[in-house]
């Protein structure tokens, strides 16, 4: 696992030996990437359920001008600072449950991305973008990006869905404000 592309490209991150951890591949980075290359440059970007940092991490190393990360697990918050020094520090680091993160931030951003575990049931994920939509957390324009292991139906949240595509396992179902 490395940092793909710009400022910071070809610096390996530091990963977690836990089955409870699934860091985004490279391939599924490299995809994601792909498709937001033209907004990252000067964004604010969320990356939500954090793991080890790696999305935090390539969205810095592109260019975004502020990178928040937010996870409440111990050994990922240890990895994420870790890796937070390959990318001299520039990623704000929150520990915090996500819904409580989302329900106290008055931060809006450009780009969220999130990694929820599998084992989270679609009604939670729906909590929680409602609560981004709510209280207008993505900036109008701005792209929700929620990685998962199934499709989300294109009424799931009150964004407009843009795109959704499938890598291996894992989708990226991509909305738009």
């Amino acid at each position: 696992m490395n940092i793909i592309s710009g400022l910071y490209k070809g610096k390996n991150l530091y990963s977690l030996n836990t089955m409870d951890i699934r860091p985004t591949t490279n391939r599924v980075k490299e995809a994601l990437f792909n498709i937001l290359q033209n907004d990252i440059y000067n964004c604010d970007f969320l990356d939500l359920f954090g793991g080890i940092g790696s999305i935090a991490c390539e969205a810095t190393s592109r260019g975004a001008k502020t990178v928040t990360c937010v996870d409440n697990m111990n050994d990922s918050i240890k990895t994420i600072k870790k890796n937070n020094a390959l990318v001299d520090n520039k990623i704000n680091i929150v520990k915090s449950d996500v819904i409580n993160f989302l329900n106290n931030t008055n931060q809006q951003y450009d780009i969220i991305f999130m990694d929820p575990p599998y084992k989270l049931d679609i009604e939670e994920l729906k909590k929680i973008t409602k609560i981004i939509y709510e209280r207008k957390l993505l900036r109008e324009n701005g792209y929700l990006v929620i990685e998962f292991i199934q499709e989300l139906p294109n009424d799931f949240c009150d964004f407009l869905e843009t795109k959704t595509r499938k890598y291996g396992k894992s989708y990226l179902n991509i909305f738009r404000r």
